[in-house]
């Protein structure tokens, strides 16, 4: 049985090679291989389900899919570089970057995922983003929404919270903590700065576009302190 099956492909290569037969039936797509089943989940749903998937390296301060999820990832085509990011930090991402889906669901007879990356930040500072994506009944993106952007800039730690609730409306909180006192560059860092409030976002889920209801930003202090929690 081995040696039938070995000979079977030698003859489709052959085939193949000789464009009688299409070289799809010859090959594996990459994209068959290591595939797994799309994880479905209902609404609603918060930040707190998805903090497995990234990792912070503390020295560098930097954050990073988690290598255990980080696979298999899928690249954003052109069509969906075309599309302009809304919500904080990054407004595209490029053709070829690759991503991972965390999860999916639907709404109103729609498809909405929600994907993961990582990017190049300030002076290529790797940033990670999480995103809500809503997608036509073709497949194509229609629009995108940035849940949370995590990233560490020189002495700035950021990274926001999310929830989607059942009416389809994303209520996003954004953070922001200094390791370096502005003031007092001496003193040096804090191990675990305290997260300050200074953005508040929301939108609704509209047809498979997200409208923005409402966005509010706060002061906030340079002073860094150590965070108790």
């Amino acid at each position: 049985m081995r040696c039938y099956g070995q000979w079977l492909q030698m003859i489709l290569i052959v085939l193949c090679m000789a464009n009688i037969v299409h070289p799809a039936s010859c090959f594996p797509s990459p994209s068959d291989e290591g595939s797994r089943p799309p994880t479905v989940l209902s609404l609603p749903v918060d930040s707190t389900r998805f903090t497995k998937y990234f990792i912070k390296n503390e020295e560098r301060f930097e954050f990073f899919l988690n290598p255990e999820y980080a696979t298999p990832t899928s690249n954003f085509t052109g069509q969906e570089s075309s599309v302009r990011l809304q919500g904080e930090m990054s407004s595209f991402v490029k053709s070829g970057w690759s991503y991972y889906e965390l999860v999916r669901f639907h709404k109103d007879g729609r498809l909405y995922t929600i994907i993961a990356y990582n990017y190049p930040g300030e002076f290529d500072d790797p940033y990670l983003n999480v995103q809500l994506n809503s997608h036509s009944a073709n497949g194509e993106l229609l629009d995108a929404l940035v849940l949370d952007t995590r990233y560490c800039f020189e002495d700035v730690e950021g990274f926001s919270e999310y929830t989607i609730d059942k009416k389809g409306i994303v209520s996003i909180t954004s953070y922001v903590g200094y390791y370096w006192d502005a003031d007092n560059l001496d003193a040096g860092t804090v191990a675990k700065p305290v997260h300050q409030l200074f953005r508040f976002s929301r939108y609704r889920i509209d047809n498979g576009y997200f409208k923005l209801l409402t966005k509010e930003e706060y002061p906030v202090s340079f002073i860094n302190k150590e965070s108790t929690d």
